[in-house]
């Protein structure tokens, strides 16, 4: 599993494209990984094409073992590179990493990887479960799409805590010549008796004296009800059809609407907050140190910066890449197992954009939204603190300050799993971009010494054949030998360290039977608490006078071990603040010894609720997984059956013809989202023009586009020499993956909306 996606991996016997060069590329692989500096360098320039490969090649592959401190400091280190320099070519901190590039990316991979999604499951799952149970709440504050689902019951009643909303019940009105008939959810669960029954006397009293109100409250489906109007009672409509936002936000009852349900999405929120808040110790220290590396890197490169917009940076990553996307896409990470409504999906937003508005430290843009305004300038101290909070960590260097020294204790190679372009496409951006890594155009850089033999980078290798190989970390070289010798030189230091320790350690093990000796008064300790010399002396007097020799010969070698040691540092054997202070170095091993002992079990623990959120997932996926392969396997078989289901015939086969799509129509629907502008003014072409034509390959998996543009008499050139190939398993799991755009050579295309596209015009089994 990588990058939250399981494949069916295919190792292979032989290294296929690899053949004869497999050594070279696990030597180059091997430094890269040792020296971030080199990735770094790539992470500024990867093509948006690339982006997603370049992501999943360091974040995952590369750097994927979340609980190797080594890779770990690593991928930090990295980590540390790259947002400096974007520091060093930011010229506005509003506007620092707000656009999606592989650096954003790598970010926002490294805050979804198991232990963090772990700590999401115990800070967000909860919320998110008791918000999404309410399926007929409805928080939507835009006068214009205001829903009128819940108009009876919010326009008579305050509004009631979120919990009070459980069970559904629809009320019916009749049509008579003065009214309309109007089904509307009333959100009444089991909310206290009085106000219970407040309403049903209230309903009933209307029942009675049969006087309908009906109340129109503009939304999206405006036009619905227009419809449903005029064909009940046969007559237009005699209402505003498409009211402005500030004509919808006039209305008397949309004015009643929204303020209880301003004060619900306050509750909410506030919920939220708190559980964030209270949580922020959980927070794994990549992100916490990630955070801090913000802060930090921002107070140096905007010195008049107030804390409000450092805030903001810590904001705009702890917020937007970690909490915000689960809020949102809860089903994405399994917090929850039903597809969410239009409705649900729009109250998590809200939330999220409140939640996201308070860390950034930015007024609300939309002025429906103003309201909310006076709640996040209440907690705009609670965010602050909370942040001071999340960046106070150890620096990374004395976190892991002895990674370096267990490293060459190591013995067994290290292999990671990468597909083949992935490969290419690093050997690719190295060669690309070796004025980035190598300014100085220095020969002896090492991975310029493997770059030359490995000549140029091989293309991609089609989708079918892009498996993925297991690559050995290791080569030998030069660096190897000078890394054993370090290596020896490590294993000899521990060695006389320990024996010109034994010393020492003997001494602590007499003062240790000493204090443990039942025999010897406890009185003595409360006379003698404050020196441990006359302590030792009083019992060496004490056992000489008692014939307690075991205990004598103790103190002796006591006394003489720990003032030979003092005279060793060049101390006075006979003050006995030395040897106080002897054993209280001896007291604080003991205490590190005690507090990384807690800090192991700590990391137990977080390890064993990271496999668990981890296995959790990856069954979700497999089941996912099941779904898309059982989903494929259908759309095969049906292709090979005719429209009558009888079995084909091979002669009688006929290709579905292409399917053309305007740019204009591609455009309106969503499917294209960016245009390279450089690309079409090479083509020559226009947009107006350009014409798509999908169809279908030899396997239902794949299809093509081939993109042509009208000229002169009717007659279409195609720009680019061949078609696009498309594969529509790789679409299904960018979307698992959450990677929504999918770059062509012109064109950025929607991935979702790329899917329903093909759903519809070439699936017979519908929608997935």
């Amino acid at each position: 599993m990588a990058g939250g996606i399981i494949q069916q991996r295919k190792q292979l016997q032989s290294s296929g494209p690899l053949e004869g060069k497999k050594a070279q590329y696990e030597k180059l692989l091997h430094v890269l990984q040792k020296e971030p500096k080199y990735l770094a360098c790539l992470a500024h320039h990867v093509e948006t094409k690339d982006v997603s490969d370049f992501v999943k090649t360091v974040v995952f592959d590369m750097y994927g073992d979340q609980y190797d401190n080594r890779e770990e400091r690593l991928l930090l280190t990295l980590f540390q590179t790259v947002l400096q320099k974007s520091f060093d070519q930011a010229d506005d901190i509003g506007s620092f990493m707000r656009a999606n590039t592989a650096i954003t990316q790598m970010l926002s991979a490294y805050a979804r990887r198991g232990q963090g999604l772990g700590v999401l499951r115990e800070i967000l799952e909860k919320p998110i479960r008791e918000m999404v149970q309410q399926t007929s709440l409805n928080l939507e504050i835009n006068p214009v799409e205001v829903n009128w689902d819940t108009t009876f019951f919010q326009l008579f009643f305050p509004p009631l805590p979120l919990f009070f909303f459980y069970v559904l019940k629809t009320i019916s009105f009749t049509i008579t010549k003065k009214s309309l008939l109007i089904n509307t959810t009333q959100l009444i669960s089991t909310p206290p008796s009085f106000f219970f029954l407040k309403f049903q006397s209230l309903f009933k009293t209307y029942i009675m004296q049969k006087k309908i109100y009906i109340y129109i409250i503009y939304i999206t489906v405006h036009q619905q009800i227009i419809a449903s109007y005029e064909a009940k009672m046969s007559k237009p409509w005699d209402g505003k059809r498409n009211p402005t936002a500030e004509e919808a936000a006039e209305d008397k009852y949309v004015k009643r609407l929204i303020p209880p349900r301003v004060k619900q999405l306050e509750y909410i929120a506030e919920h939220f907050l708190s559980r964030i808040i209270e949580t922020v110790d959980q927070i794994p220290f990549g992100i916490r140190w990630i955070c801090k590396q913000l802060a930090e890197m921002a107070q140096k490169r905007f010195p008049d910066a107030d804390r409000y917009q450092i805030g903001g940076l810590v904001g705009g990553y702890i917020y937007l890449r970690f909490f915000n996307p689960v809020i949102v896409t809860p089903e994405s990470v399994h917090f929850v197992e039903k597809k969410l409504s239009k409705v649900m999906r729009r109250n998590l937003i809200l939330v999220a954009k409140i939640l996201q508005n308070l860390s950034n430290g930015v007024e609300f843009r939309d002025q429906y939204m103003q309201s909310l305004s006076p709640w996040v300038e209440k907690h705009r101290e609670d965010i602050q603190t909370y942040f001071a909070r999340l960046i106070d960590v150890d620096q990374l260097s004395d976190r892991m300050d002895v990674d370096n020294l267990l490293e060459h204790t190591k013995k067994d190679d290290e292999a990671i799993q990468i597909s083949f372009n992935q490969i290419f496409l690093v050997h690719r951006l190295l060669l690309k971009l070796r004025k980035e890594w190598n300014a100085t155009n220095n020969l002896d850089d090492p991975v310029l010494k493997i770059l030359i033999p490995l000549g140029s980078a091989p293309d991609p290798v089609k989708h079918a054949d892009n498996h993925v190989i297991n690559i050995r970390l290791s080569g030998v070289d030069d660096a190897d030998f000078k890394e054993q010798d370090q290596a020896n030189l490590v294993r000899d230091f521990f060695a006389n360290f320990g024996t010109k320790d034994l010393t020492v350690k003997q001494v602590r093990e007499k003062v240790k039977s000493i204090l443990l000796n039942s025999a010897v008064p406890e009185v003595f300790m409360d006379q003698f608490r404050s020196s441990l010399k006359a302590y030792l002396q009083h019992v060496r007097d004490w056992a000489k006078n008692h014939g307690k020799n075991a205990v004598l010969q103790d103190c002796d070698k006591a006394i003489q071990g720990i003032g030979t040691f003092i005279q060793s540092q060049n101390g006075n054997s006979s003050d006995s603040s030395a040897f106080n202070s002897f054993l209280l170095v001896y007291v604080n091993e003991v205490r590190e010894m005690k507090r990384r002992v807690d800090r192991f079990h700590q990391k137990i623990e977080a390890v064993e609720k990271a496999r668990d959120t981890i296995t959790d997932h990856a069954n979700y996926l497999g089941s996912k997984l099941e779904a898309y392969q059982q989903y494929l396997n259908n759309i095969m078989e049906n292709d090979k059956r005719g429209p009558g289901g009888s079995q084909k015939d091979k002669n009688s086969k006929k290709k579905q013809k292409p399917v053309k799509f305007t740019h204009q129509k591609l455009l309106t629907c969503g499917v294209i989202v960016d245009v390279d502008e450089e690309v079409l003014k090479r083509t020559r072409a226009n947009f107006n023009n350009l014409v798509y034509y999908f169809s279908r390959g030899e396997n239902p998996d794949e299809f093509q586009v081939e993109v042509k543009y009208k000229v002169g008499f009717g007659a279409k050139i195609s720009p680019f020499p061949e078609p696009f190939q498309l594969s529509f398993s790789k679409l299904l799991e960018m979307k698992d993956d959450h990677s929504t755009r999918y770059q062509l050579e012109m064109v950025t295309l929607n991935v979702e909306r790329l899917i329903d596209l093909l759903n519809e015009h070439f699936m017979r089994n519908g929608k997935q």
